[in-house]
């Protein structure tokens, strides 16, 4: 996904002023810049919900782009179960046609139907396990459990729950429909240190890429390989964790106040001379 000269603002205020960055497979970028620099803004751009007043955002064909938003789309009236089995449910609907196909192939006695109900059997079977259809039960209980929903949890229904177990919730359903692109706004805030250390596993083994909003240093520098920071209104990017980042803009600003100094001095050194 490529960003290019994004701008937005907020009435008389401009808060992205020409934003570039690119995040290429793979990649796993932290974003940061004090509060209200436009980091969320420019994360709801991406996705599309809010429109930039300016710029190009070109992104590959059928990327999967998944958003750990405030707002989440879970039905109150689902169980924390069945609210992940939604994820699942082609993979569902394959696994009951294959048994509907094993009791017709046990009933049959027709030869040629025979031979076709075995093709199509044979096809879907290829189907379900490409879609690892075997898998999505234990996938399902090992990110409950990662994030803390224990098994007593998974027959809550959606509305009984607190606001941090909602947000686990929605985090737990992400991370199973499995997008290229993962944008996430502060996913640690409802997560213990249990939870937390799981998830930057998680996400430092996640074969797509991450586009991270966090102010937990530890995390940025544990899940993220490029950071990139807001700095009025635009965007500087960085290669390495968060602690190289930080070291490699000390070296910068150090570096441009030694170039202001001595250009400092020679504005002085020609007063003098006049």
């Amino acid at each position: 996904i490529s960003v290019q000269d994004i701008i937005k603002g907020f009435g008389a205020h401009e808060v992205l002023k020409g934003v570039s960055v690119s995040l290429q497979k793979g990649e796993k970028m932290g974003l940061v810049g004090v509060n209200g620099c436009g980091k969320t803004t420019l994360m709801r751009i991406i996705t599309g919900e809010v429109e930039a007043d300016g710029g190009m955002i070109h992104k590959n064909r059928d990327l999967r782009i998944g958003y750990l938003a405030q707002v989440d789309d879970i039905a109150l009236t689902d169980t924390v179960w069945g609210a992940l089995l939604r994820v699942f449910e082609p993979v569902i609907t394959m696994e009951k046609r294959l048994r509907d196909l094993e009791q017709q192939m046990e009933t049959n006695s027709d030869p040629e139907t025979a031979m076709k109900l075995t093709s199509d059997y044979q096809r879907l079977l290829e189907r379900f396990n490409e879609a690892e259809g075997y898998a999505y039960q234990g996938e399902m209980l090992g990110v409950l459990n990662g994030l803390g929903l224990k098994p007593e949890m998974h027959d809550r229904v959606v509305a009984t729950l607190s606001g941090g177990e909602r947000t686990r919730l929605s985090l737990a359903k992400l991370l199973l429909q499995k997008p290229d692109i993962i944008l996430m706004d502060e996913p640690t805030n409802h997560l213990d240190l249990a939870a937390i250390e799981w998830l930057q596993e998680y996400l430092t083994e996640y074969k797509g890429s991450l586009l991270l909003i966090s102010h937990d240093r530890y995390f940025l520098d544990h899940v993220c390989n490029t950071m990139g920071e807001i700095l009025g209104g635009k965007m500087i990017k960085f290669t390495g964790n968060y602690t190289e980042y930080m070291r490699k803009r000390t070296a910068d600003f150090e570096t441009r106040m030694k170039a202001y100094n001595l250009q400092q001095k020679e504005i002085e050194r020609e007063k003098a001379i006049i």
